[in-house]
C-alpha cells in the first residue's frame, strides 16, 4: 500500500486565514508534491450537527462555502478526492456513539497529517 493522506475540516462556518496558515497551504503543498499516491480531504459534517443539531440547513450551506474555500486556495480535484459523507437523520445514537469513540484512536500531529495511535 502507498501513502495516503486523510485530512479534513468541520464545515462550522466559512475557513479563515487561520484556517490557510494552519492547515490549507500545507495541504496544497503536500498535494502537489506527488508525495502521496491518494490524497483524501473530508469535509465532517456529522461532527459540525454536534453543534448545530437544530439548524441542519445551516450544516448544508457550510459544507457548500468549505468545497469552494477548497477549491480557491488551491486544492485540485484531479490529485485529491474531497468528500462529505452525510449522516442520515436516521442513525441511531448508539451508532453515532460507536463512530466517536472509534475515532478517538486517530491523532493529528504538526504537519497537518491525521494518523492511528498505537494505544
Amino acid at each position: 500500500m502507498g501513502k495516503i493522506m486523510l485530512t479534513g475540516d468541520r464545515p462550522t462556518g466559512r475557513l479563515h486565514v487561520g484556517h490557510y496558515v494552519g492547515s490549507l497551504k500545507r495541504r496544497v503543498e503536500l498535494q502537489n508534491t506527488g508525495d502521496f499516491d491518494e490524497m483524501f480531504v473530508m469535509i465532517a459534517d456529522a461532527q459540525a450537527l454536534t453543534d448545530n443539531a437544530d439548524n441542519p440547513e445551516k450544516v448544508r450551506q457550510n459544507i457548500i462555502e468549505v468545497a469552494l474555500d477548497y477549491l480557491a486556495c488551491g486544492l485540485d480535484p484531479e490529485k485529491c478526492i474531497v468528500s462529505c459523507i452525510p449522516v442520515p437523520n436516521a442513525v441511531p445514537g448508539s451508532i453515532w456513539i460507536t463512530i466517536l469513540s472509534l475515532s478517538s484512536g486517530f491523532t493529528s500531529s504538526q504537519d497537518g497529517m491525521i494518523r492511528m495511535s498505537s494505544t
